[in-house]
């Protein structure tokens, strides 16, 4: 059961498509959708060397900044609290001033998830993937849900599943929290051993059907590029699950390549918990 999300506001492609997402499931599971937009000083106001007696000038030049990009995000925050409005979601919108991933972090304890694009960063550069994104997979007390800059369809859901207690967790949480309750679910393993893929979608498939979910395996066995294969098989998916992968242990799966490639090449919304 979902009763309140987590989005982070910010005007990147795959931001933005987050929030069409987040807005869609808040009114699918009339859920409380509460947005936060990051002033980060350091980004605003670079430190710098300042000549003698320059330091007044300084701090108030980057005050003056700072309140400016504070002034932006809030009227940014207003206008999504109106779309809301619009839209029939409750809403709550917030304006910090401070570091983006402790800010979500904290703020994320009311929240069954977080939603965010995979460029979403609140710095005005934009990259493949974000260090706000990277930083939440180390330290995220709640599933996240990446959106890439445009989803490909709204069709099944891919389930990657290795059968690791990352995986299980994932699974678990996304099935307690009835996300696309309404959509097949394909189930895929990807492992050297064609054996194991084959248990392991096996087990999850089961775990699926006992929880009402209409869902379907597909192991696949390849020494290939585990990304690449999840990716293929995601290709028009409405949602990835992911909760570990890799065969040299899940973190290096959640923290390395292989985890970088996935988000920065799927093709549709990832739903990622450790």
């Amino acid at each position: 059961m979902i009763k309140s999300l987590l989005l982070a506001l910010d005007r990147t492609p795959a931001a933005l498509e987050a929030r069409k997402l987040a807005l869609t499931i808040a009114r699918r599971h009339d859920a409380t959708l509460q947005g936060i937009t990051v002033v980060e000083p350091d980004l605003v106001a670079p430190p710098e060397a300042t000549p003698i007696g320059a330091g007044p000038y300084k701090e108030h030049r980057d005050a003056v900044l700072i309140e400016r990009a504070r002034a932006e995000a809030t009227t940014f925050a207003e206008a999504f609290s109106a779309e809301c409005r619009v839209a029939g979601v409750k809403d709550g919108a917030t304006v910090i001033v401070g570091t983006a991933s402790a800010a979500f972090v904290s703020a994320s304890a009311p929240h069954d998830a977080v939603l965010l694009g995979v460029d979403s960063d609140f710095s005005g550069v934009l990259a493949p993937l974000s260090r706000l994104v990277v930083e939440l997979l180390r330290n995220n007390p709640r599933p996240l849900i990446v959106s890439p800059a445009k989803a490909s369809s709204d069709g099944r859901t891919v389930v990657a599943y290795d059968g690791s207690i990352p995986a299980m967790r994932a699974l678990q949480l996304f099935c307690a929290m009835g996300l696309r309750a309404d959509r097949e679910v394909v189930v895929v393993s990807v492992d050297r051993d064609a054996t194991k893929a084959t248990a392991d979608t096996e087990t999850a498939v089961r775990f699926l059907l006992e929880r009402g979910y209409k869902a379907a395996p597909s192991p696949v066995s390849t020494d290939t590029d585990v990304a690449a294969a999840v990716a293929a098989a995601a290709s028009g998916a409405g949602m990835v699950v992911a909760g570990a992968y890799g065969h040299r242990g899940w973190r290096e799966w959640l923290l390395g390549t292989t985890t970088e490639r996935l988000l920065m090449t799927s093709p549709t919304h990832l739903f990622i918990h450790h």
